[in-house]
């Protein structure tokens, strides 16, 4: 390397190689330089040969604790002096899955368009408002060009809202 003591080489969605990728990766992993280290990253675990895991240290990661994230938020909007209730933290950190990149993007987003305090009220209004723009998805999906199917469902996304909630 040219600084530093190691090279690291990170491999995200590793599961995603082809199997000429995986041998290649194989007989590096077999005789690794000592100043190289590899990350590899995967969705899916069991899609990843077990001659490339019987070579690696492994790590399953979990969800966040929603105590644990409902702390760490308590924090952030103490130093970012946002005003908001627990309870909102509370349905942030559901809408949010268990990530906390995805919990922190929804309060960063949630707190830009708020200029008072963010109440589970003002909360769940928006949500009604959302699931009203939903109703009759079938008819919507049929009627419907593409393009506006693909916003709508992006939209889902963003929102963390399945497109099961909407159904008739």
């Amino acid at each position: 390397p040219v600084e530093g003591k190691y090279k690291v080489y990170i491999i995200d969605e590793v599961h995603m190689l082809s199997k000429s990728a995986f041998n290649a990766l194989l007989k590096t992993l077999e005789g690794p330089p000592e100043h190289v280290v590899f990350i590899m990253a995967t969705t899916n675990f069991e899609k990843v040969p077990a001659t490339i895991v019987s070579r690696c240290q492994t790590f399953q990661f979990k969800l966040a604790d929603p105590s644990e994230m409902l702390e760490h938020l308590k924090k952030v909007t103490k130093a970012e002096k946002i005003s908001i209730e627990d309870e909102a933290l509370n349905i942030i950190i559901n809408r949010g899955g268990g990530s906390f990149r995805d919990t922190l993007s929804l309060l960063d987003q949630i707190s830009t368009i708020s200029t008072k305090k963010i109440t589970a009220q003002s909360l769940r209004m928006s949500g009604e408002q959302k699931f009203k723009e939903g109703d009759g998805l079938r008819q919507t999906f049929e009627t419907t060009s593409n393009a506006e199917i693909m916003f709508f469902t992006d939209k889902c996304q963003v929102y963390k809202t399945r497109l099961s909630e909407f159904d008739d």
